[in-house]
């Protein structure tokens, strides 16, 4: 029986025969690469329907992307699955890293956090392992407790504004002696000296000279990474920016676990600037992931009327 190779498959060199018997394993098997259906599903997620009066089922590369025919003309030739080749490097593991948004329970994974998916398993702040995930959409449908949205860490020259992570710490800038960073820490850049080629993360003075900057060889910029603010549950706060305001945002009590203070949600109306209130929870706009900063529910303690806020229009009374 002549073999063909996966990525002779991905070329359209030749299409796969499948049947009702096979087409299930054969699509399992797929799916090992990631490829994925002209839709976006995974290549065993779905599972096209032979029409009675069709003879054929054909599985096709078009564009990149998995097809399917029921017509021989113009995808011959034609493979069983057991003639298809994958190599070890056709295989994709389910390798991804997600920050942690929301979670009910502190101890096994925290807000704020980085997790590191490898070919699908985490391992939690209580030192044990998940079971195995595709992906961070998976993982959320499978885990009501968490919610987490995925970073990807890409190595390139990172932007004014965002967060990179320290993976090869050379000269590393100091305060009172102690060094700035090291690896695994995140840093925001917040100027690029390009004479340079440094990354600022810091206008403050260092204790050992070097100005407080990342060289471009040190780190690997976190593409979707937000910061979760310093506000925490029971801090008292005024408003400083209304148009941080989310008025007609009330699924955020259940998507975030807090639906103790929906009934107290006032829709269509923002805080008074004059006034303080108290936070009674807080997370992050799920709806809309690139939503960099947190989302908090304030209280007033007078009327216990309820508003949501992002971190940006908020200040914290001391």
């Amino acid at each position: 029986m002549k073999k063909y190779t996966y990525k002779e498959f991905l070329k359209g060199e030749f299409s796969i025969l499948v049947s009702e018997e096979t087409i299930k394993r054969t699509l399992e098997k797929l799916s090992q690469t990631g490829l994925k259906w002209h839709s976006g599903l995974n290549s065993n997620e779905f599972i096209p329907k032979q029409n009675l009066l069709d003879r054929y089922l054909c599985l096709t590369i078009e564009n990149g992307s998995l097809g399917w025919a029921s017509i021989l003309l113009g995808y011959a030739p034609l493979i069983t699955i057991d003639q298809l080749t994958i190599e070890k490097d056709d295989i994709k593991h389910n390798d991804f890293v997600g920050l942690c948004v929301k979670s009910n329970f502190k101890q096994i994974c925290s807000v704020g956090e980085l997790y590191y998916f490898k070919n699908g398993v985490a391992t939690w702040s209580n030192g044990c392992d998940s079971c195995k995930y595709k992906s961070i959409e998976d993982f959320n449908k499978q885990n009501l407790n968490f919610k987490m949205v995925e970073i990807k860490e890409v190595k390139r020259r990172a932007k004014v504004g965002e967060y990179v992570k320290v993976v090869n710490a050379k000269k590393v800038p100091q305060t009172n002696g102690v060094d700035d960073y090291t690896n695994g820490d995140i840093l925001k850049i917040i100027e690029i000296i390009e004479e340079w080629d440094s990354y600022v993360y810091s206008y403050a003075d260092s204790s050992n000279y070097f100005k407080k900057c990342v060289n471009e060889n040190e780190y690997v910029v976190l593409e979707g990474y937000r910061e979760i603010p310093p506000f925490t549950v029971g801090d008292m706060v005024t408003i400083v920016g209304t148009a941080k305001c989310f008025d007609t945002y009330e699924e955020w009590f259940e998507e975030t676990g807090n639906l103790e203070y929906k009934s107290h949600y006032v829709i269509d109306q923002i805080p008074y600037a004059n006034r303080q209130y108290k936070i009674v929870a807080k997370g992050c706009h799920i709806q809309h992931s690139w939503y960099p900063n947190g989302v908090y529910a304030i209280q007033d303690l007078d009327t216990t009327q309820v508003f949501l806020v992002g971190d940006e229009g908020l200040k914290k009374i001391d």
